[in-house]
């Protein structure tokens, strides 16, 4: 059984060939009979009174709650038992092992440290 490469990945085009891909696109449409209105700058595309069409309404009152303190309680209590460990870690009882260096970085000795 032979193993075939997997073909590479299509370079992305870079700047230079996106450029001329548009202004070929803009081109075509133009040469279909398309045409082009310049906007004068600084003009919007919203019309003034576009803004807030659907303003958020409160008209109604608030609907009736069901109080779930228990279920709430509940969801703490099992929240808690997940973060408590179900047995107690091992202290170290031992301490750690520490270097001495002298005054030139050289290591000299260890000592046990709490």
């Amino acid at each position: 059984m032979a193993i075939v490469p997997k073909q590479p990945l299509p370079k992305a085009p870079d700047k230079r060939q996106v450029k001329r891909q548009l202004q070929a696109d803009v081109d075509a449409f133009l040469a279909a009979g398309g045409s082009v209105t310049e906007v004068p700058k600084g003009q919007s595309g919203v019309a003034p009174d576009g803004f807030n069409r659907h303003p958020v309404c409160f008209t109604g009152s608030a609907g009736v709650r069901t109080p779930v303190p228990d279920v709430v309680a509940n969801i703490e209590k099992r929240k808690q038992a997940k973060k408590q460990p179900a047995f107690a870690p091992n202290k170290r009882r031992q301490g750690r092992k520490k270097w001495i260096y002298d005054d030139f970085g050289e290591p000299l000795r260890w000592v046990w440290v709490d």
